[in-house]
């Protein structure tokens, strides 16, 4: 028996299967007769705008980065403002939708991953949402749990679900002067798009783009899916660093959760912000694209040209190592003078930055022409594998 068909009992939620029926038939079939028949003003774009960043920044700032990872601090006001808006995405207190998650990074891949794309796209997409396999063990959210906050949302979180979701945009609409559209388009079809676009980070980021960061699960970086996630779509670089605040880690990456978190952090209303050391990227970088080529030329070589070509790559990463932990220990020794400045003068503080910035400068240097090296392999392998 396969370690999916361990534990193959699925138990079909019946809440989630109607409410999520009924909203995505209102959003598929209902609205498109109501824009016919009735059409859109533009107070209802405003509500569907407004409520659809609110609720997914705050699934992807609070839900995804504060509560289930950590990776920052925040003030009981955001902490607040995260928890009503988003329960108002319909996915689940915040302590379920952590509890999920953690359970989700620390196994991923494997049967015991609510979401797991081996057992298909749709499972990964939405039938693990519909249909729950394991029975929910709040062990490892012991943080959240101990929170007022976390924890009342968690036993009342219809009430806030439906005071965030669906009252406040009605509202709105009233308010405005098109209740009927802000029904449909703010409540049923922004749910509709906030779902699909959250389901389809635990699906199309565990089966499209590039595994940038490892090779040793399915995650992948998306740039279509960071657009439409508020920069979740970076799911490789996640999977490998998931403390980290940012999910694009490269300052033109779309992720406007980290500049917020960093906004947010420049006012004092976050703080303790994690963020992934640069050699620690690098070293994760230059590992997938070893192996990447290595299983390349294994692939594509033909054995007399295969020994040599894995030994020369080889040998070159081996080169680029060596100039990282070199650049790594120049850093540890500058760092730690700084923390004794008592015995420390500025001549010697000077002389250690400038074996920092040399040994970088070296590093980058022999980085470039490992780029060079593996494309010039890859373009090899592609025209003619015969001659690597």
């Amino acid at each position: 028996m396969t370690e999916i068909g361990k534990n193959r009992q699925r138990t079909l939620v019946w809440s989630n299967l109607l409410f999520f029926g009924i909203t995505s038939l209102l959003a598929l079939v209902a609205l498109p007769v109501y824009v016919y028949k009735v059409g859109l003003v533009p107070q209802d774009w405003w509500i569907f705008g407004v409520m659809a960043v609110a609720t997914m920044m705050a699934t992807t700032f609070g839900y995804h980065r504060l509560f289930a990872h950590r990776a920052f601090k925040a003030h009981p006001v955001v902490v607040f403002l995260n928890l009503f808006f988003g329960a108002g995405a319909f996915g689940g207190s915040a302590m379920v939708w952590a509890s999920d998650h953690r359970n989700h990074h620390r196994f991923t891949d494997t049967f015991r991953d609510p979401y797991n794309i081996k057992e298909g796209f749709w499972h990964a997409h939405m039938g693990w949402f519909l249909f729950h396999r394991h029975p929910r063990d709040f062990s490892n959210i012991k943080d959240l749990a101990s929170n007022r906050m976390t924890q009342h949302q968690h036993d009342h979180y219809t009430l806030w679900a439906i005071a965030s979701g669906i009252a406040m945009p009605l509202l709105l609409g009233y308010l405005l002067g098109s209740f009927w559209g802000a029904f449909f388009l703010g409540v049923c079809g922004r749910l509709f798009f906030i779902h699909q676009s959250i389901f389809l980070i635990n699906s199309a980021c565990h089966m499209f783009g590039k595994a940038t960061y490892s090779l040793d699960n399915s995650a992948r970086d998306s740039f279509l899916m960071a657009i439409f996630t508020h920069g979740e779509g970076y799911h490789s670089f996640h999977h490998r660093f998931p403390s980290d605040y940012r999910n694009g880690v490269r300052w033109y990456q779309w992720d406007p959760t980290k500049w917020l978190v960093r906004l947010l952090n420049f006012i004092g209303l976050t703080s303790g912000l994690q963020k992934t050391a640069e050699l620690r990227m690098l070293s994760a970088r230059g590992e997938v694209e070893q192996q990447r080529l290595i299983l390349s030329i294994q692939k594509s070589a033909k054995p007399r040209w295969m020994e040599d070509a894995v030994k020369h790559v080889n040998d070159f990463y081996e080169s680029l190592r060596f100039r990282l932990k070199v650049w790594e220990e120049k850093q540890f020794e500058y760092r730690t003078q700084i923390q004794h400045l008592k015995d420390a003068s500025r001549e010697m503080l000077h002389e250690k930055a400038e074996q920092v910035r040399q040994a970088k400068e070296d590093f980058l240097h022999v980085r470039r022409e490992w780029l060079k090296l593996v494309e010039r392999y890859s373009l090899l392998l592609q025209v003619n594998p015969a001659k690597v």
